[in-house]
């Protein structure tokens, strides 16, 4: 099926930041599949710029507009260069926050705006491990103050609560346990990540009914494999909501795509289950987002 012109336009806005009406022209005669695929080409997609000047010597605002012009210039890059790319780097902003207003090390915030960029695409579970031991989220989240006798439960709450599963999925004594684990993994004097023994807890914990000397990433590893499914709804619908329209945990569109999420919690699958069927082309869909 050829996609047409308003379709073309459409796919160009979600997986992107819209197209030029001259780009969009030359597209539209494609079929839908192989548009979908020409967005989801991240082969196509320039290698990034070396990080903007960061150092001490210029002013935090100097350094603040450079990161955000670095992101800009990046993001409006012709259609055929993968600008989904740049799309998912503000998905996951908004997933696996943190802000420069509580960490105020641009390089910490960069390097995790660059994992992003290079992991965002792939496997959650790559993601998730590398921006939970990235000094911007440990930082943001507290658990630079997690050590062993006096556990700061700020970083573990939020693992479940907004990266993984949600409200409801887990106990208080979770929350507890998973703190446990993830003492020690801190910061050091320079703000980059480091994992301290002497602060961590090498006592036993109990967390999702299994036992075991656990450390921080084994958590993330029991979550996404024993909560899985509840994991690839609560995942899938933020997906479809960001890329498509709002929609509730339960919602037919949620259910459809999960399938494909579970296999291998790959984002660029899940986004071609996303953009294919014809509900993502429709009325509601071309009207619901900004």
């Amino acid at each position: 099926m050829v996609a047409g012109y308003a379709d073309t336009a459409h796919l160009f806005r979600r997986a992107g930041f819209g197209g030029l009406h001259e780009e969009v022209e030359r597209y539209q005669g494609w079929t839908w599949e192989g548009l979908v695929d020409l967005v989801l080409d991240t082969s196509r997609a320039p290698s990034p710029p070396g990080f903007p000047d960061l150092s001490d010597g210029r002013s935090y605002y100097e350094r603040w507009v450079d990161m955000i012009h670095y992101w800009l210039d990046l993001a409006r890059r012709p259609v055929d260069q993968a600008p989904v790319v740049e799309k998912m780097v503000l998905f996951w902003s908004g997933v696996l926050c943190s802000g420069i207003d509580k960490v105020p090390v641009h390089r910490a915030l960069m390097e995790q705006n660059h994992a992003f960029r290079t992991l965002g695409m792939g496997s959650y579970h790559t993601l998730l491990h590398t921006v939970s031991v990235g000094s911007a989220m440990v930082k943001y989240l507290d658990n630079d103050r997690n050590v062993a006798g006096r556990p700061n439960e700020n970083f573990a709450r939020e693992l479940m609560e907004l990266f993984t599963i949600g409200v409801g999925h887990y106990s208080e004594a979770d929350v507890t346990e998973s703190a446990r684990a993830w003492t020690g993994h801190g910061v050091d004097d320079n703000d980059d990540y480091r994992f301290d023994p002497g602060a961590h807890d090498w006592g036993s914990k109990t967390f999702m009914g299994q036992t075991g000397n656990f450390d921080g990433p084994d958590i993330i590893n029991i979550i996404l494999g024993q909560r899985r499914q509840v994991h690839a709804r609560f995942l899938c619908r933020k997906l479809w909501s960001f890329f498509a329209y709002p929609v509730g945990l339960n919602d037919p569109e949620v259910t459809d795509i999960m399938a494909t999420y579970q296999a291998g919690l790959n984002i660029r699958d899940t986004l071609r289950a996303i953009f294919l069927p014809p509900r993502f082309r429709s009325e509601r869909a071309r009207w619901a987002l900004v």
